[in-house]
């Protein structure tokens, strides 16, 4: 099961954040406000950005994340990350990944979370690792 995740963050407001979803539809969907509250971060600036649609062609600042379209949001996500960047504003990146595993190591969970997720993170690398094992009995039977 793939996972999504989204962090950000806005420069001057707060620390940073994040969601995670199985669906990209789901991220998506449940993202968009906080899209809006870095489109609105960007103010003017945002009217000077270029921005494209998936096909290429030159997209209207107003009419931004106002599609329904996941894959079009998702592009104008990623300019909205670039855009954030440029500014100083901060910034807005999804990931996809294929595992939980795979999410907590590449984004060094175990480094910045708290005491009673590391030990669940623990148990479940310990879970994996016996799940393994006992395939592998299994396979060699």
């Amino acid at each position: 099961m793939k996972l999504y995740l989204l962090t950000y963050q806005f420069n001057g407001i707060g620390n940073s954040n994040g969601m995670i979803c199985t669906s990209i539809d789901e991220l998506v969907k449940d993202s968009l406000p906080f899209a809006e509250i870095a489109l609105d971060l960007l103010g003017d600036s945002g009217l000077n950005c270029e921005w494209t649609n998936l096909s290429g062609e030159d997209a209207k600042f107003s009419e931004l994340l106002t599609t329904k379209n996941t894959n079009e949001l998702l592009a104008q996500y990623s300019q909205l990350d670039d855009n954030l960047k440029r500014s100083d504003c901060g910034y807005f990146q999804v990931f996809e990944y294929d595992t939980l595993l795979d999410l907590i190591q590449e984004q060094s969970v175990e480094e910045w979370c708290n005491t009673s997720l590391k030990l669940k993170i623990e148990q479940l690398k310990k879970q994996y690792r016996e799940v393994i094992f006992s395939l592998n009995e299994e396979w060699a039977e």
